[in-house]
């Protein structure tokens, strides 16, 4: 058996992996606002290589703005479109052990935990 597949799943009673230690959640961050900052660079080009700035309306009204500062929200709303994308792959991809893993120590749990009664000293799918 691997070792890292030390956990055991009570319910299904097989090993479930460990977290890696590089998974932090600066790394995660840093996992979707890299990639998104790259695509939304991307996407900024393609889009105002088609679409002229002093040629948007908003609300029928025509922008009366510089180039610059459309340039600049355009990027940033393509830049926040892009993160959110990732966040969410990031939050969906969770391992099974961090869903289920018991942030608290054993001692510290209430009396009436279900994790506590049903295995008292322990905590479902981890190691304490």
């Amino acid at each position: 058996m691997q070792q890292a597949m030390i956990n055991q799943d009570p319910r299904a009673g097989g090993p479930m992996p460990a977290p890696r230690p590089s998974d932090t959640p600066l790394q995660r961050t840093l996992w979707v606002l890299w990639p998104a900052f790259m695509v939304a660079a991307l996407a900024e080009l393609l889009f105002f290589a088609l679409v002229d700035p002093s040629d948007l309306h908003l609300f029928g009204v025509p922008l009366d703005v510089n180039r610059m500062p459309v340039y600049t929200i355009g990027f940033l709303a393509f830049w926040a479109l892009c993160a959110a994308s990732g966040a969410l792959t990031v939050f969906l991809q969770r391992s099974p052990y961090r869903v289920n893993h018991c942030p608290i120590h054993p001692e510290d749990r209430p009396a009436q935990c279900a994790v506590r009664a049903a295995r008292p000293g322990a905590c479902a799918g981890c190691d304490d």
